[in-house]
This record gives structure tokens, C-alpha cells and sequence, in this order.
């Protein structure tokens, strides 16, 4: 799935409690999943921001791009 940094940075964010109870007490799961959910994230924006980019430059080259066309890019990004 996501590879796995030896570096890691400590920094202090705030949790909602019922968050914190659903994921348990073990510090390393909750920091594992942290770090999952905000990889996922980030790899999110950047095929957001591919996509952005692509049909800027087909829009440039070409024509407008039809809506059709943007979900079939959004499908394939997934």
C-alpha cells in the first residue's frame, strides 16, 4: 500500500475523545493510522492536482474538455 519512512517528525495534534476510544490506547496503532490516513491524503491531492493539470493542458491544446471526459480521468486516477 504505502511504503513505510524510517524519519519521522513528532508533532502534538488534538483528537476528538470518541476517535481515540474507537481507535485504543496503543500509541504506535494510533500513529500508524495517522500516518496511513494522511498518506492516503496527500496521494489524494496529488492525483487531484494531476488531474488539474492534465486538463489544463488538454484545454490549452485542444478544446474545452468535456465533463464526460474529466470523470473518465477521475476514474482512472483512482
Amino acid at each position: 500500500m504505502f511504503s513505510v519512512s524510517v524519519a519521522k517528525v513528532r508533532k502534538t495534534i488534538t483528537l476528538d475523545t470518541d476517535l481515540v476510544e474507537a481507535l485504543g490506547d496503543d500509541d504506535a496503532a494510533l500513529s500508524f493510522t495517522i500516518n496511513t490516513i494522511l498518506r492516503y491524503e496527500v496521494d489524494r491531492r496529488q492525483r487531484s492536482r494531476a488531474l488539474s493539470d492534465l486538463l489544463g493542458r488538454l484545454e490549452a491544446e485542444r478544446e474545452p474538455v468535456e465533463e464526460k471526459q474529466v470523470v473518465e480521468f477521475r476514474r482512472m486516477l483512482r
